[in-house]
């Protein structure tokens, strides 16, 4: 199924945010070096070159940087660990090629409060990860929430996997609990005891406890893999492996395929983004010439709930890294551009979709705002921004649309819908 053949809506505002010194030597998320980066819950935290470190306010100003390692290696991947009380730890893990990974953690409030950093001493933690000869570069990275596993997929096909006690400092031990001929692709962590694997050509699941002796606990897709950045797992209780294929969007469960969504289009990303959306980033290469080529990017998130487009917008260059910041979505661009993306209120979006007359779909994101907020025990759904959706607002709807059907001549369809309409205006109260 093609995009245009999907419903679409925009449910999302796009505001692109310049680097304030971009183009100069203070850059900060413009620097053409970025080699990896992430967020706090204050912090926007970036790598560059020379193992440099930097945090950014949400003023987009620099607030600290350090080196976190000697020269000639590369910082690949960070992730900031949340222990709670505001406190965290930093995790930077760097390369260098003949040498093992090298993983640090950094105590940011500690680090912070202090003058000079010495990246031979002041680090919380040491973890050095060996693979082979060491000449193969970490593809993807995965940890659970309190650190005690963490999982390297390599290019040579190995996946590494080391448990302990890094957040304390009290050591740790590696195995390696698959080897291949095929890069790995991704590692997820389904759960403490359930590894999600892909190749180029294969997904699996491998145990994280007792011995595996290097083979796939379950075989989910025996012929097709995920490219790089492909490949997530689903923020909602399940936690379900979902992989972006050119073709259509593909779910595992611990025993295999669960379902797919059609959207054939080309996917160079993936994001799971809350419990029903996927970020995804196209990019069509289109001839304008024999000899010149001119690249379409878009940025679409998609509800796989309810199953339609909740947004869909072209931006300027391709995207290199996509994360949560400051409860938004972040794209960053290969331009040094950084879009922050806004999820509208469930009012906002009801609203837009009545303009449309497409009532029963309002009706449905409406149920499904007081039901989520059920817990409250309120019969209204707020947003951050105070707007709410009421039982009198899904009333006012479902009229709204007995009186578009029968506006239309549909007399007995409106009826009907004047008939469920009743029972829900009589328990309001307000006949």
């Amino acid at each position: 199924m093609s995009l245009s053949s999907w419903r679409q809506f925009p449910f999302f505002d796009c505001l692109p945010i310049r680097d304030p010194y971009y183009g100069s030597s203070d850059a900060l998320y413009s620097d053409p070096t970025i080699s990896g980066i992430c967020a706090s819950p204050t912090h926007l935290i970036i790598a560059t070159k020379q193992s440099t470190v930097k945090l950014i306010t949400p003023k987009y100003k620099l607030a600290y940087q350090f080196v976190a390692y000697e020269t000639g290696w590369t910082i690949t991947k960070l992730k900031y660990i949340d222990i709670g009380n505001g406190k965290g730890f930093l995790c930077t893990i760097a390369e260098r090629q003949g040498q093992p990974l090298s993983l640090k953690l950094w105590d940011l409030e500690k680090l912070m409060s202090s003058k000079t950093v010495d990246f031979n001493s002041d680090y919380h933690t040491l973890c050095q990860v060996t693979n082979g000869n060491n000449n193969y570069p970490l593809t993807c990275f995965a940890g659970s929430d309190d650190f005690s596993i963490l999982a390297f997929g390599f290019a040579n096909g190995s996946v590494i996997l080391v448990r302990g006690d890094l957040l304390h400092d009290r050591g740790s031990r590696q195995r390696v609990v698959y080897e291949s001929q095929e890069p790995i692709t991704d590692v997820q962590l389904r759960s403490e005891s359930m590894l999600f694997v892909s190749t180029v050509s294969r997904i699996f699941t491998i145990p994280t406890t007792g011995r595996n002796q290097g083979y796939p606990d379950k075989l989910l897709e025996e012929k097709l893999g995920a490219d790089i950045n492909c490949v997530d797992v689903l923020q909602d209780a399940k936690k379900n492996l979902v992989v972006a294929r050119d073709e259509s969007i593909q779910f595992y469960n611990s025993k295999g395929k669960s379902h797919n969504l059609m959207l054939d289009i080309p996917k160079k990303r993936l994001h799971a983004y809350k419990s029903k959306y996927i970020l995804l980033v196209s990019s069509v290469d289109s001839n304008l010439t024999s000899t010149a080529t001119i690249s379409t990017n878009k940025l679409i998130i998609v509800d796989i709930v309810n199953k339609f487009i909740s947004f869909n917008q072209t931006i300027s260059n391709s995207a290199i890294e996509i994360f949560e910041l400051w409860d938004k979505l972040y794209v960053l661009t290969v331009d040094g551009m950084l879009y922050r993306l806004t999820e509208k209120s469930v009012k906002e979006k009801v609203d837009l979709v009545v303009q449309r007359e497409l009532f029963p779909i309002a009706i449905k994101l409406a149920e499904a705002s007081l039901t989520e907020n059920a817990s409250n025990e309120s019969t209204q759904s707020k947003d951050e921004n105070g707007n709410i959706i009421t039982e009198e607002d899904i009333m006012m709807i479902e009229k709204q649309y007995g009186d578009y059907l029968y506006n239309k001549n549909e007399i007995e369809e409106a009826i009907q819908q004047y008939i469920k309409f009743e029972p829900r205006y009589q328990d309001s109260g307000l006949y």
